[in-house]
């Protein structure tokens, strides 16, 4: 009897260890009628003539009753150097594409250098209940600069466990955090649409 006993213990402690190295993009929204992903604009209409694209503001807003420890994109967030990873997905309305349900690929090349900010313990947000933040390090969503209609959603997806983390790039309060107090989240943004005109 406790043979068996100590053989369900076992098998639960690693389906729980399994379960939490699940991989962030394999995982359903998560909180997602709870923790809101938000991009708003003042202009949606675009002229071409007028090369001063209009700010998109990405906020996350905490909806549920409990307070979240929340982490600000940073340096390499764009290109999934480190977590969380943001990304940008952009639909000409004049086809028959629509937005994907996991992150995006990163079809735009960006020219970087191979090195990255460390981590600034002021992007450990705790957000309490009703309250949002502005997220940063957020690029302007890369519609194409030709007439038409497109639709526009933003990506953030974090991971307690990802690689940049674990490499010790982080002090060790810094780590602690992030490991034990942050959820391993994936939210998708509301919908914009813009449309480009001459």
């Amino acid at each position: 009897m406790i043979f068996r006993v100590l053989i369900l213990l076992v098998l639960a402690a690693f389906t729980t260890a399994c379960q939490n190295r699940m991989p962030v993009h394999s995982m359903k929204k998560y909180l997602a009628k709870e923790m809101d992903l938000r991009i708003t604009t003042e202009q949606k209409k675009i002229s071409l003539s007028n090369r001063a694209f209009p700010q998109v503001k990405v906020s996350l807003n905490n909806f549920t009753r409990e307070t979240v420890k929340i982490l600000q994109p940073g340096d390499g967030s764009k290109v999934g150097w480190r977590t969380p990873t943001i990304r940008w997905s952009v639909i000409d309305l004049a086809t028959e594409d629509v937005h994907p349900d996991t992150l995006p690929d990163l079809k735009q090349r960006i020219a970087r250098c191979g090195n990255m900010n460390g981590l600034n313990m002021n992007s450990i947000v705790t957000l309490k209940p009703k309250n949002g933040i502005k997220l940063q390090w957020v690029s302007e969503p890369p519609i194409p600069r030709k007439p038409g209609k497109y639709s526009v959603k933003f990506y953030y997806q974090h991971d307690p466990n990802d690689a940049w983390v674990l490499r010790g790039y982080l002090q060790n309060e810094g780590k602690r955090i992030i490991k034990e107090e942050t959820r391993p989240m994936f939210l998708v943004s509301n919908e914009l649409v813009f449309e480009l005109t001459e």
